[in-house]
């Protein structure tokens, strides 16, 4: 029986969906047994010559969010050669924590990083990923004006979600890559997730009427373990996030935060739970407690953007307007 050409290539990754395929253990056996490891930099020593000239890759794993011109160069290689690709991570499936980047223009990250920062000794400002380095052979890549899912450029038959993706999920994947020895191939957008929220799965005492009469941190007092976050007051994207993941947070006793990515056929993962949550901001009590006081409430939320869209903003709705996939 031959051997699965695999490939996998990176956009902006933190390197956690690399340890995540650690985690299968005695399970990356068979993977060895079922793959030829083409290109894979954290795995094997290759190089991205070997890639490219490499003419058909069975299955090719993408990790990462697209945030630099060589990112998408890479992805749209991966994508002409593989005949599956696969989304691995929500980097990958959103634009993951990368995609808060685009809440702020990319000159005034830069800056922050390369100029602004006590320890950084930089008297001409300069910023990589704008100008060439021409003392230097190094060319740096140029940045993209927004971090994008890698949807946004290739077509992709696989999706993987998880920040990051939980082993049982890499051990689905392996399981694909064994069908593919025996020609049994995946169905295409195949989802390794639960078609279900979160909340279908959470064993917490959920309310028949979700009512909501302020919000609070998850270090300002007890945390029930048997009861609803949200009836306690702390946000917990549960009720729009695909489940699958275990609910490993929530077992923690701490709220999910959405990196499974939004339900099916919610588009805007952050706009569905915002409005989820203003409808039951002291529901029945509107009138008696009055505009001005709503506001407040409102108010004591911390970074709205970051708790509804910690995942999800590259690929929201908000982004999508400005989108510019030629990268200015």
């Amino acid at each position: 029986m031959r051997k699965i050409k695999l490939a996998v290539d990176y956009g902006s990754i933190c390197g956690g969906c690399d340890v995540a395929f650690i985690d299968a253990g005695e399970k990356l056996i068979e993977l060895a047994n079922a793959a030829e490891i083409v290109f894979w930099p954290a795995v094997v020593d290759g190089k991205e010559e070997d890639l490219r000239k490499t003419r058909e890759i069975d299955i090719g794993i993408f990790f990462g969010a697209i945030r630099t011109e060589r990112h998408k160069e890479a992805l749209e290689q991966l994508r002409e050669k593989s005949r599956i690709l696969v989304a691995f991570g929500t980097c990958a499936c959103y634009g993951g924590i990368p995609g808060l980047a685009n809440s702020v223009e990319s000159r005034v990250l830069l800056k922050k990083g390369y100029v602004a920062t006590k320890s950084t000794d930089n008297p001409d400002g300069k910023l990589p990923g704008f100008e060439e380095f021409k003392e230097a052979a190094l060319r740096l890549p140029r940045l993209r004006s927004l971090v994008s899912p890698i949807c946004d450029f290739v077509d992709v038959d696989i999706w993987v979600p998880g920040c990051p993706p939980p082993v049982e999920s890499v051990n689905k994947l392996i399981d694909v890559v064994k069908d593919l020895q025996e020609d049994q191939v995946p169905p295409k957008g195949l989802f390794i997730a639960e078609g279900r929220s979160l909340c279908d799965f959470c064993e917490r005492e959920k309310p028949e009427v979700l009512r909501i009469k302020r919000f609070r941190r998850v270090h300002e007092g007890e945390i029930k373990r048997d009861e609803c976050f949200l009836k306690q007051g702390i946000i917990c994207l549960g009720p729009v996030t695909r489940g699958g993941c275990g609910a490993r947070c929530i077992d923690a006793n701490m709220p999910c935060r959405g990196c499974f990515g939004p339900v099916p056929n919610v588009e805007d993962q952050g706009t569905r739970f915002l409005s989820a949550v203003a409808s039951a901001l002291m529901a029945e009590e509107e009138r008696e407690v009055g505009e001005e006081e709503l506001r407040k409430l409102i108010d004591e939320l911390p970074d709205p953007l970051g708790l509804f869209y910690m995942y999800s903003l590259a690929a929201s709705i908000i982004n999508r307007r400005y989108l510019d996939l030629e990268g200015d």
